[in-house]
């Protein structure tokens, strides 16, 4: 374990830490946090829920995942990399991007907003499809996943900073320098990644200029046949869409429904980003070593498993109310399962790519991956506003508790955990043919 420790402060692996806060930001900010904006100047749930798919770029950014991989920025790319200078233009951009956020007014400008957190979702997918590549490229098959819980855990970080921090700046001033605050981050993330010392495979194949087709075909159709050469390949694919849905559809609607029963901004910024954030970071490094022990497939699930009984545990607080102790209970078993569920999953994905196609394949996998996250995600406000839950909670005896629509939600989004559960036994065998 301490080897475990120790080998995580290298250099190839210790950087992903900044990078993953770096990604995480603009990933949060177009779901809980812009979610809770809308729920806190009175938004209607159907409305948050359709935000979701702002985030669609995610799923969708193998589309252009092979532009990314063919693609350099002339002598820029040649003195920083060719992964390293996308990331660097993509952080710009998202700085720009969300402090254009911030002087949108949701109310009167709704459809300016949506366009904006979509074009964010746009340059943030785009970023992550640099970060992956690199990622792979540089970490060898067993660091693969000390490299995922380094990379997660600075994506928890920033939950710390776009979640917490977000929610205790509009709480005791405004939304609008809430996302100044976010936006003035990332010439710090260009610096980082700007001036860190680590090598690059080469781009020489890309300095000869190659015909549209020659790059489609090189870079979509043969990776594409690659993967489809592995054992059940459209099982693993419907298992990557299917492992987060449950916790996609909580997701969206989890600090509204905070807001709902009582919780202030500052309470569950306290609570759900703080002390939530260490039970997240405790849950990744323990499926590192999970991961490391068991190996990848017996450490998905048992994830799958603890992130289903994670979601049963809001339907307590939908009953019993603002109780702070409660809540600290629900975060922690929520964060403490899906640090567990992220490192599995992420490594999961990552010991399915062919290094020699690592661009296009993990952005395809982590575009089903986002899958659920938007497009599965979209209904979640209205199960809560349309449906008429009670009916349904009569025949279990709850009909009679607090926020039945509020139980009936939690309960579905258990339910919807179940199928990936099934899945992991078909997609254990994920060899070539």
């Amino acid at each position: 374990m301490f080897q475990d420790f120790k080998k995580c402060f290298e250099k190839n692996l210790l950087i992903f830490l900044p990078v993953g806060f770096f990604s995480g930001l603009p990933l949060l900010l177009t779901s809980a946090t812009l979610g809770t904006w809308l729920a806190d100047i009175g938004i209607n749930k159907t409305t948050i829920g359709i935000f979701a798919l702002v985030g669609i770029p995610y799923a969708l950014k193998f589309l252009w995942a092979p532009i990314l991989d063919a693609s350099i920025f002339g002598s820029f790319s040649a003195k920083v990399g060719r992964r390293r200078s996308w990331i660097i233009v993509m952080e710009v951009l998202i700085g720009v991007n969300i402090l254009l956020m911030a002087y949108v007014d949701p109310i009167q400008s709704t459809l300016n907003l949506a366009i904006l957190a979509f074009t964010l979702s746009f340059f943030s997918a785009s970023h992550d499809v640099a970060i992956d590549a690199w990622r792979i490229e540089i970490h060898k098959k067993s660091e693969l996943g000390l490299g995922a819980a380094m990379y997660v855990t600075g994506y928890r970080i920033s939950l710390l900073v776009a979640g917490a921090g977000a929610l205790v700046i509009a709480d005791l001033y405004s939304w609008k320098l809430a996302f100044i605050s976010l936006a003035s981050l990332f010439p710090l993330g260009i610096l980082i990644v700007g001036f860190c010392n680590i090598k690059e495979n080469t781009f020489n194949e890309y300095k000869e200029r190659k015909s549209y087709k020659s790059i489609f075909t090189t870079r979509v159709i043969d990776p594409f046949l690659d993967f489809m050469r592995k054992n059940n390949w459209v099982l693993i694919l419907v298992f990557i869409a299917l492992f987060k849905w449950g916790d996609a559809l909580l997701g969206v609607l989890s600090q509204p429904f905070m807001l709902e029963i009582g919780f202030t901004k500052s309470e569950i910024a306290a609570v759900s980003k703080v002390y939530g954030l260490i039970a997240t970071l405790v849950g990744l490094f323990i499926g590192g070593i999970i991961i490391s022990r068991l190996g990848i497939i017996k450490s998905l699930l048992i994830a799958g498993i603890l992130q289903l009984l994670s979601n049963l545990v809001f339907i307590s607080l939908a009953i019993n109310g603002s109780s702070i102790p409660l809540l600290m209970s629900t975060i922690t078993i929520e964060n403490l399962s899906g640090g567990i569920g992220t490192a599995a999953f992420i490594a999961y994905l990552s010991s399915l790519c062919n290094i020699r196609f690592s661009a296009f394949q993990y952005a395809l996998l982590s575009s089903f991956m986002a899958f659920s996250r938007t497009w599965l995600a979209a209904p979640a406000g209205w199960l809560i506003d349309t449906v008429s839950w009670i009916k349904y909670l009569k025949l279990i005896g709850l009909d009679k508790v607090n926020n039945p629509e509020w139980v009936g939600f939690f309960i579905i989004t258990t339910l919807f955990a179940i199928p990936s559960l099934i899945l992991i036994y078909y997609i254990k065998d994920n060899k070539k043919k």
